[in-house]
């Protein structure tokens, strides 16, 4: 018996002196869904001292990741590009040298495995760059006045009738080369790619096998409904490189953005693909805030049902990708204001809505940023104290709003934003239900409060919001709706939530997960 204790105590001592706190910690379920957040590398955290973000800088932080509640990065291009961005690739086969090696990537991937955490890549392939190899072919091709099998990966015009009907986000451009002009897509330095052309699929195909081999679980595909003049034909691409992705990683994990309106995001999800960013509900002028602001907790629910089932009809299995803000658009906490409590609340919908999350890095700590690109793409603030860590502003920038507290300062607080989002994200994590499951409205007679149930294999859970100013009591039969407990609650203020028989109180701007 003494050996047997002995044994015990060795192995506890080896796993604290092993730091067995970096053991991969499992995800309730191995699926896809999970709580993403996404890097832009550049500005996240600076490893080395130059003032841009990199690959190290975001395998420091894994630990912080998976405390918050994170078990899924999405990384934007990391690619070689000659912008902060990396939307315009150069070589999709390489990692930039600002960013590091492809050896701090592999360790990357490796850490993250440790950790049960899936890495996406941002996949851009509506476009490359113009210093990318195969645009420089092409040019070369035109130039000889044989324009061939490059200059087909691309879209050249010498006259005006060539040219398609492209929307404001795209145009065409001289290439210094007689009357020939290429087809761009956002800036003259991106030019569009033929996905027609099926010489370029398969050098798409490679590109993807290349990273999935690697061990990325999928990836984020920026702007897909600008791939093909013809919308069907965008579709028919999606649905085949998807289909090839599977041949490679059964569980691969894709989602699109397509930056629209609802129903072109419905007519995308024939793709097949597993997600569609979700900007219905985001943004500044999204359900999220409207409902927020008119307190408006039925007609919220009720939004959400009705997404729900009209998506469902086209893919009956989707994975909704919900979101606040993201790189291209306006820092959320900036639209909602600086007050806490909505802040809060509009985190607390979110995160409560099925699907997977999508936290923008900084979103946590409420940073701030509008206008121009650069201004939403801040250096994350791990210190209001300190410098180390942080880089250096985008030259760009032109308004960066200052925060009061830095990640450091807001893990000391019990009351922060952060705390705040670590058990909301802690909360998805621990009931599956939440993010798996599909919606079914309850029915209250306040109209500020929206309740729902959601199941995922026969196991169910209740959400209700309160997004009223006051505090609210309301009843709910146990035995219909079939629960026992506050399973969990998202606060606001120091008021607690209460279950008394089946009289559940709630404070105001509040949630409380019944179960």
């Amino acid at each position: 018996m003494k050996k047997r204790w002995s044994f015990i105590i060795l192995v506890m001592i080896i796993c604290l002196i092993g730091g067995c706190s970096h053991a991969k910690e499992e995800p309730l379920i191995q699926d896809k869904y999970r709580n993403y957040y996404e890097i832009f590398v550049y500005s996240f955290c600076d490893s080395n001292g130059d003032g841009i973000g990199d690959l190290n800088g975001v395998t420091s932080k894994l630990d912080y990741l998976v405390d918050l509640g994170i078990d899924g990065i999405w990384l934007t291009p990391i690619m070689p590009s000659d912008t902060t961005h990396k939307y315009n690739v150069e070589d999709y086969m390489a990692v930039d040298s600002t960013f590091g090696t492809m050896e701090d990537f592999d360790r990357l991937m490796e850490e993250c495995n440790k950790r049960g955490i899936n890495v996406i890549l941002d996949l851009v392939v509506n476009h490359t760059s113009t210093k990318h190899p195969w645009y420089l072919k092409a040019l070369d091709e035109v130039k000889a006045g044989k324009p061939g099998k490059y200059a087909d990966y691309y879209s050249f015009v010498q006259n005006e009738e060539e040219k398609n009907s492209l929307d404001d986000e795209g145009g065409y451009h001289s290439a210094g080369i007689g009357n020939y002009m290429y087809e761009y897509a956002f800036t003259d330095n991106m030019a569009a790619l033929n996905l027609e052309n099926k010489e370029v699929v398969t050098e798409i195909n490679n590109i993807a096998k290349y990273w999935l081999d690697k061990g990325v679980a999928g990836f984020r595909l920026d702007a897909v409904r600008h791939y093909c003049f013809d919308q069907a034909k965008s579709i028919n691409f999606l649905k085949e490189f998807y289909k090839y992705c599977q041949t490679i990683n059964p569980e691969v994990y894709m989602v699109g953005e397509v930056f629209s309106s609802g129903s072109m995001i419905e007519t995308f999800y024939e793709t097949d693909i597993d997600s569609y960013f979700n900007f219905m509900f985001a943004k500044a002028d999204g359900r999220i805030t409207s409902n927020l602001r008119g307190r408006a907790g039925a007609d919220f629910v009720q939004s959400l049902y009705k997404w729900q089932e009209r998506i469902s009809k086209v893919k009956a299995n989707y994975i909704d990708a919900n979101f606040l803000s993201n790189h291209d658009t306006d820092r959320y906490f900036g639209v909602i204001g600086k007050d806490n409590i909505k802040q809060k609340m509009a985190a607390s919908m979110y995160l409560m809505m099925p699907g997977n999350s999508f936290t923008y890095y900084g979103e946590e700590i409420g940073m701030l940023g509008s206008g121009h690109d650069a201004n939403k793409r801040a250096p994350m603030v791990w210190s209001t104290e300190s410098d180390e860590e942080m880089t250096t502003p985008i030259p760009e920038s032109d308004n960066i709003p200052t925060i009061e507290k830095g990640v450091k300062e807001q893990e000391k607080e019990k009351d922060s934003l952060f705390a705040f989002y670590k058990k909301a994200l802690h909360i998805r994590q621990q009931n599956p239900e939440i993010a798996r499951g599909r919606i079914e409205p309850i029915e209250l007679e306040d109209k500020q409060m929206g309740a729902y149930t959601t199941i995922y294999n026969d196991s169910k859970v209740i959400i209700i919001h309160n997004l009223g100013d006051q505090t609210k009591t309301i009843t709910l039969d146990t035995s219909t709706y079939d629960y026992s407990k506050i399973q969990d609650s998202l606060l606001t203020g120091n008021e607690k939530a209460t279950l008394k028989g089946s009289e559940i109180t709630l404070p105001p701007m509040s949630t409380v997960i019944l179960k």
